[in-house]
């Protein structure tokens, strides 16, 4: 969650600032609670953002969310777009995303 907007535009820079302070998490235990705060507690994330509005809108109950799966969606968003620009070096162009969103992420926010 709140992966977005450190370097104002440069997800490149975005993402070496990420790594740097994941590094320096695992060496600082002061400083990990503090990024953990500001990273997933502090700022909504684009897909909670979403999904709020789609609630609103009345096109989900909101079971996923009380039942944590709108969570687990946000955490598997992270994973998957940090590994393919890490790992494998691949941009998640627009057709992955909305591949990856449509078989994987919207299933699991559906009403249940």
């Amino acid at each position: 969650a709140g992966m977005r907007g450190f370097c104002d535009d440069d997800p490149a820079a975005d993402l070496l600032l990420l790594c740097g302070l994941i590094h320096a998490m695992q060496r600082d235990a002061e400083l990990a609670p503090v990024v953990r705060r500001e990273l997933l507690h502090e700022h909504p994330s684009p897909l909670s953002r979403l999904y709020g509005r789609a609630r609103q809108r009345g096109e989900v109950d909101g079971s996923a969310a009380t039942q944590g799966r709108a969570a687990l969606a946000q955490e598997i968003v992270d994973a998957v777009m940090l590994h393919r620009q890490l790992v494998t070096g691949k941009r998640s162009e627009p057709d992955f995303i909305v591949r990856f969103v449509d078989t994987t992420i919207m299933p699991l926010l559906a009403d249940t």
